[in-house]
């Protein structure tokens, strides 16, 4: 798959971080929210109104209850980070889906799954 460029994922997930953006300073608050909990290991991302198995992700992980951490600024939700490991972080990729694995990918194509409801999900399958 090829790279994207993408948010600073490390500094978006540190407590107190600001980003700007044009004049706006955005300070980063991060929430620890809860536990993603999951007994096959297979994880589906998605429309929480466009549910479908072909969703699920590629990789699966261990079975197990894993914290769930939000990036806020002010009372927006910026991203949501579930912490597989304690390790380090060496690196970001783009979670590939099962329905994913036929596309071809083109520069201008950004991988990901529509919110047409305006929501998106992470749910144990």
């Amino acid at each position: 798959m090829q790279s994207f460029g993408h948010t600073d994922f490390e500094a978006a997930f540190t407590q107190g971080t600001v980003f700007i953006k044009g004049r706006d300073e955005m300070e980063v608050s991060v929430v620890e929210e809860g536990f993603f909990c999951t007994a096959s290991g297979h994880i589906l991302v998605s429309d929480p109104m466009d549910l479908d198995p072909q969703q699920c992700l590629l990789r699966t992980v261990s079975p197990g209850h894993y914290p769930v951490y939000l990036s806020c600024w002010e009372n927006h939700i910026a991203c949501m980070k579930v912490q597989f490991s304690e390790m380090q972080t060496v690196r970001w990729e783009v979670a590939e889906r099962l329905c994913d694995e036929l596309k071809t990918w083109h520069p201008e194509m950004i991988p990901g799954f529509g919110v047409d409801s305006g929501m998106g999900a992470s749910l144990a399958f």
